[in-house]
């Protein structure tokens, strides 16, 4: 083992505190090792111990959602996540969220186009507590008629701060328009004149039909026991019988052979939105692994191409993103942008020729290596809660019937090659198979013709260029080194991950009447370069070795934060030493 630079101890001296977990994937997936279990019942519970942290997250999965409504029933799944919690037989109004709060636990749920989820976590030590509460929620609602009156009008509110928020409008505009058969075309939340007339009556057909053991599934991480945990199941749904439950398919959306448009306009929107939309195969298709590495090279770091290119370089958007829905059906790959209207034909253009030019010439390897990275990074940082961990896996088993599925998912993520984008590109994110759609502004742009921008798109040719561990967590190391500056170590083998902060004395309280504000001001301006760094070279760096920083300021505090994947501590550290202690300060980042 080498001896560390000068340089890097001065960063080390500084650490307030570091989580230090193991290097070894591998045996710390096989430490966490998913336990299945099939009650009499058909229910199927997933148990994976985590004996590390001292909680445990329970999350019931049902699988039907918004897809799975018919017209008179827009909004019903998203209604029954809020009443789930309004009572039980034997628990009344407001009595559930009481006793998780008593036992120091939080419980919430979601809906999305495939499933409802219902989510708690507990104390490990109340987790039988916990699990009570909740399958009592879940199974036996009361469905309180003057409470569901209640939620129908909150809902309803929601659905109309919806229509006042143009990212939303926004939203339902693209999908309405490049679905024209998927259920995927209608709004999670549902139809406010649908929502008012849902009665008790259909609440209980709906429940029913769906939340039945054979569509349903609970997830379980943390420091449990998991036959004890399924002991403690079987005895919970005991009176929750099979009932010979059958889904029937969803309509299919058939091949797109035209080009797709439509524009709005909104009189809360600010700026222009651009959505250009391909439709892409389900997380159960062999090109998902691709899918998801080209939406990351086009739009999710800023050195990705997109971003670069039409955000940095050509000052033409003031956001992109790209985002690619792989849910039970097929779904989308989703490029979005917000701009200035006048923008908007060399937005297409340039959006157009990158796609064109991804289809024709497959990304660098070293390109193709960093958006493996960021993606592998995002699937790691995700299992460091408990909850993290227990959503991934339900994902994947409402997707794929494979809660274990995370590991294999990250081994092709691994194996794909520059070739393969380039071949996904091709199949997939070309006219006709295209969706066109724009918000603007009241006022803006009043001879905006949405068919140029589809002219532009199917016109489009690019320029063709050449070219075995402990998981459980060891004590805090404390060491105070000779200039009296001290390292705290905090180590943690439960995920491969590194995280930091080199803290010193600063912060508001240090700050006079005339430098309010300086030292939170001189936080956000350490990442904005360093040494010969300028601020995309930084990016780019920490990108490459999966990771995140960003510099704090609190009441007495100053310093710098961030975490990476645990393999690269080498490079991290070296990049912290510079970010810290050789900051630019770049003019033109402190004039903006």
């Amino acid at each position: 083992m080498q001896l560390i630079s000068k340089k890097w101890a001065l960063v080390a001296c500084l650490y307030s505190a570091l989580i230090l977990p193991a290097f070894n994937v591998a045996a710390m997936a096989e430490d966490g090792k998913l336990t299945h279990f099939q009650l009499s019942n058909g229910l199927d519970l997933f148990v994976k111990e985590d004996h590390s942290r001292k909680v445990a997250a329970i999350q019931i999965w049902v699988m039907v959602g918004s897809a799975n409504e018919n017209d008179s029933e827009r909004g019903i799944s998203h209604l029954i996540e809020h009443m789930a919690f309004k009572g039980t037989k034997t628990r009344g109004v407001g009595r559930i969220s009481e006793e998780i709060e008593e036992i120091g636990g939080e419980i919430n749920a979601y809906t999305s186009l495939d499933e409802t989820v219902f989510h708690i976590v507990v104390p490990a030590t109340e987790a039988s507590r916990g699990l009570d509460i909740l399958t009592d929620a879940v199974f036996r609602p009361s469905i309180d008629p003057q409470e569901l009156e209640r939620e129908k009008k909150v809902v309803v509110e929601e659905i109309l701060e919806g229509e006042d928020r143009p990212e939303d409008v926004a939203s339902r505009l693209l999908f309405k328009t490049a679905y024209t058969r998927s259920p995927y075309q209608y709004p999670i939340i549902g139809f406010k004149d649908v929502v008012e007339k849902i009665t008790r009556e259909n609440i209980l057909d709906f429940y029913k039909k769906w939340y039945v053991p054979e569509n349903m599934f609970l997830i379980i991480v943390g420091d449990v026991d998991p036959l004890a945990v399924s002991k403690d199941l079987e005895s919970l749904t005991a009176n929750v019988k099979q009932t010979g439950f059958f889904r029937v398919p969803l309509p299919q959306e058939p091949p797109q052979k035209n080009i797709r448009s439509a524009a709005l306009r909104d009189a809360n929107a600010r700026e222009t939105r651009l959505d250009i939309a391909f439709h892409i195969q389900s997380m159960k298709g062999n090109d998902v692994n691709a899918l998801d590495l080209i939406a990351d090279i086009l739009a999710a770091r800023d050195d990705s191409r997109l971003v670069r290119l039409l955000k940095k370089e050509k000052g033409i958007v003031n956001s992109i993103s790209v985002y690619s829905l792989t849910p039970k059906e097929p779904g989308l790959m989703q490029i979005s942008a917000t701009l200035d209207a006048k923008n908007l034909d060399a937005a297409t253009r340039s959006i157009m020729e990158e796609l064109a030019r991804l289809r024709q010439t497959p990304p660098s390897e070293d390109e193709l290596q960093n958006a493996k990275i960021h993606v592998e990074s995002q699937h790691v940082y995700a299992r460091e809660t408990v909850q993290g961990a227990a959503r991934n896996m339900g994902s994947f088993q409402n997707q794929l019937a494979d809660a274990d599925y995370e590991e294999k998912y990250l081994v092709l993520n691994s194996a794909v090659t520059p070739q393969q984008i380039s071949d996904a590109a091709e199949k997939y994110l070309a006219p006709p198979n295209l969706t066109i759609t724009v918000l603007l502004p009241d006022g803006v742009a009043e001879d905006f013709q949405i068919e140029r921008l589809e002219k532009i798109a199917s016109t489009i040719e690019p320029e063709i260029k050449t070219g075995s561990q402990n998981t459980a967590a060891s004590p805090t190391v404390i060491y105070e080194l000779e200039n009296g500056m001290k390292v705290i170590l905090v180590p943690d083998n439960s995920n491969p991950v590194i995280s930091f902060r080199i803290a010193s004395l600063g912060g508001k309280r240090f700050e006079t009447e005339d430098t309010q504000g300086i030292m939170n001001f001189v936080s956000r301006m350490l990442t904005k370069g360093a040494g010969n760094m300028t601020e995309f070279d930084l990016a780019r760096k920490v990108d490459e070795i999966g990771g995140s920083i960003e510099g704090f300021s609190g009441f007495d505090s100053f310093g710098l934060s961030g975490s990476f994947f645990s393999r690269y501590w080498g490079e991290a550290l070296e990049l912290l030493s510079q970010v810290y202690t050789d900051p630019s300060f770049p003019q033109d980042k402190i004039d903006r």
